[in-house]
């Protein structure tokens, strides 16, 4: 049945369930996910990260994989309200600035203790504007050996996707050329001092 859930993350391990069992979902799973993919991209990006794990599972499904599957079906049916807004506001043209909000976990997957990176990507103005470009979760390359680490690689990871949006926002920006007006600002946002503290140093 649908339950009211706050997070599309599955928070505990289901009681009495085959870790090692095939799900049921494992010969629709793909196309379940397909179109999860397609909705995360269009206008959802609070459930990037749930589809982006699990689309790495689409070959091995399994039981737990059922039941994260049916929890983020539950979160979904208790937010249909939600999506993705944009806000332009004309005093911005000229002076907007592109901000990337990045995050990692450290280890967060137990099989292969891979860390997990995401980001944010924004065009903001200070009178209002607020228009989403981009939004991602991906699984790291390499296994980070700190907390500093995994925050340094995503920080890496999307400034390089960060930049190639910039170089197309910020000729945008410049709408008149009689008008002298400066760069664009590139402004990346990271919640780890330790990271802050090595870019910045």
């Amino acid at each position: 049945g649908v339950q009211t859930c706050a997070l599309p993350i599955l928070d505990y391990l289901p009681e009495g369930i085959d870790l090692d069992q095939e799900g049921i979902f494992s010969d629709r799973c793909a196309k379940y996910i397909g179109k999860l993919m397609y909705l995360h991209r269009g206008s959802r990006f609070d459930i990037t990260q749930v589809v982006a794990r699990e689309s790495r599972y689409l070959t091995k499904w399994k039981k737990l994989d059922d039941a994260k599957l049916h929890r983020l079906m539950q979160y979904l049916d208790n937010h249909l309200e939600y999506a993705a807004v944009a806000v332009v506001d004309s005093r911005d043209l000229g002076s907007v600035r592109y901000e990337m909000y990045v995050d990692a976990d450290h280890a967060g997957k137990v099989m292969d203790s891979k860390s997990t990176g995401g980001a944010f990507h924004v065009l903001v103005g200070d009178n209002g504007t607020w228009f989403p470009l981009e939004w991602a979760s991906k699984k790291q390359g390499v296994t980070a050996h700190s907390s500093a680490e995994s925050e340094l690689v995503a920080l890496c990871d999307h400034t390089k996707i960060g930049l190639k949006h910039y170089e197309v926002t910020d000729a945008l920006s410049r709408y008149d050329k009689e008008k002298k007006t400066t760069p664009q600002q590139f402004v990346a946002r990271d919640d780890s001092s330790a990271c802050i503290g090595a870019v910045t140093r």
